[in-house]
């Protein structure tokens, strides 16, 4: 419901708050993508964000990729999502400085004496070779597996299956701006991503948001990298179809879209990746999106749209960059979330690319078929959704990082991290030895992975 109007301007008055050229988060202004006519009608910016990471992380060279943006059937939605990411990737920065008061430094064997740890299997999930190949890039980066001997810093959390139980988890899993202690001999194991990180005007929505993600991201690279069959979904939504149709995104258009049912047994929130086609083998020729919710809807529309949000990626960077060839960008070794995107929109090797997709997609079913859990309240939802945690995670914990200056504004910004699940890797570097992926039998596909 709206409650202002016009609500573009009640939005835009938001957006000072947290965008000024001088004392905001993130600049004052946002860039609306250009719509080419052959292209999906999806409504999304862009925006920038400071180089906090090179203050934080004390390194005035290094390069952080934020992908700040928001995307929608109207720019009001756009602009509602590109603030919730924004303070969101703000956040997950500088949460190290405000809990590094928090962090406490040990080997396993001595943290065990002070309360519950999480295991250390959780943070060992690379290779002996991926694990070279991050030392030779990062000298932060350990040279060996973590052991029970290794030094860590560790930050009591919340659980979030018990409501009394508190669990230590290594830092460095938490926090995106995480600078281990060199003068105390520790290494980073693990890099950490965005998964798990979400905000909103309510706490719960945030947490419940958070975990979405995590379930999602978690889904979506055990039937990728394992090659798990996932059923075709048809469309047989009134709305969705008209929505599509207003997008340009009807059965005439130069795409086709193909969605995925990504969830797994243990899970009941409903889980799409949809890949964007085109038909014919051209630039932009494929992207690829994946989206939880338990409106299985609103899941299969935020899908749709975080899939052909990206469409114009192909054409600028072809402007931008005319000398990145399709070579290069294969000799990249995917260590990024841009190459692997760029990877699947150039036309080059077009049907192994497409056959790569195609030994993930199962028989049809009709999206009316699979369970749809809308007509929950919010408390339910996040019930649900623990409940289905608690199938699988001893260690799954909370913590609240709302910077001052959000929360001031009515954000909260929730972390959630359930080691015994999966977050986000860097598309050439698949968490080989996490004992999740080799529950499902290890990785079958070495193609990089298409998301952003």
């Amino acid at each position: 419901m709206l409650r202002n109007y016009p609500y573009l301007n009640t939005l835009l008055r938001e957006l000072r708050f947290i965008g000024s050229n001088h004392g905001g988060i993130v600049p004052g202004f946002v860039l609306p993508n250009t719509h080419f006519n052959t292209e999906p009608d999806i409504k999304s910016i862009i925006g920038m964000m400071p180089l906090y990471h090179r203050e934080i992380l004390n390194n005035p060279d290094l390069d952080v990729q934020y992908h700040i943006s928001g995307y929608g059937s109207f720019y009001e939605e756009a602009m509602i999502k590109y603030m919730g990411e924004s303070i969101e990737r703000y956040a997950s920065i500088i949460g190290p400085r405000l809990v590094d008061h928090r962090i406490e430094y040990g080997s396993y064997n001595e943290m065990k004496k002070k309360g519950k740890v999480m295991e250390l299997k959780y943070l060992d999930a690379f290779s002996p070779e991926q694990i070279q190949w991050f030392s030779s890039h990062n000298e932060l980066f350990a040279q060996k597996s973590v052991d029970e001997n290794s030094v860590l810093g560790w930050i009591k959390c919340n659980s979030l299956l018990n409501k009394d139980e508190e669990i230590y988890v290594p830092a460095q899993m938490m926090f995106i701006g995480y600078v281990p202690k060199v003068d105390l001999g520790e290494k980073l194991y693990l890099p950490a991503f965005t998964t798990g990180t979400a905000s909103h005007k309510s706490v719960k929505k945030a947490l419940l948001n958070a975990i979405v993600e995590y379930v999602q991201i978690d889904s979506f690279l055990i039937n990728w990298y394992t090659e798990r069959k996932c059923p075709k979904i048809s469309i047989d939504n009134k709305t969705i179809n008209a929505l599509l149709e207003k997008a340009n995104l009807h059965e005439k258009s130069s795409y086709d879209i193909i969605p995925l049912y990504m969830t797994l047994e243990e899970m009941k929130l409903p889980i799409f990746g949809v890949l964007a086609k085109a038909k014919e083998v051209r630039m932009p020729y494929m992207f690829f999106g994946v989206q939880g919710d338990y409106d299985t809807s609103n899941a299969m529309l935020r899908g749709i749209m975080e899939s052909t949000a990206v469409s114009p990626l192909g054409y600028f960077q072809h402007i931008m960059d005319p000398d990145l060839s399709f070579e290069k960008i294969e000799a990249s070794g995917f260590g990024d979330l841009d190459s692997n995107v760029l990877y699947y929109c150039r036309p080059e090797k077009a049907e192994e690319k497409w056959r790569c997709f195609q030994k993930i997609i199962g028989d049809e079913i009709k999206l009316s078929e699979i369970q749809d859990y809308s007509n929950l309240d919010l408390d339910e939802k996040v019930h649900l959704a623990i409940n289905d945690i608690r199938k699988i995670s001893e260690y799954a914990v909370y913590l609240d990082i709302t910077p001052p200056e959000a929360a001031d504004k009515g954000w909260s910004v929730m972390r959630v991290l359930i080691p015994e699940l999966m977050q986000m890797c860097l598309p050439g570097f698949p968490y080989v030895n996490h004992p999740r992926m080799k529950k499902y039998g290890g990785i079958k596909n070495d193609f990089p992975h298409p998301l952003p």
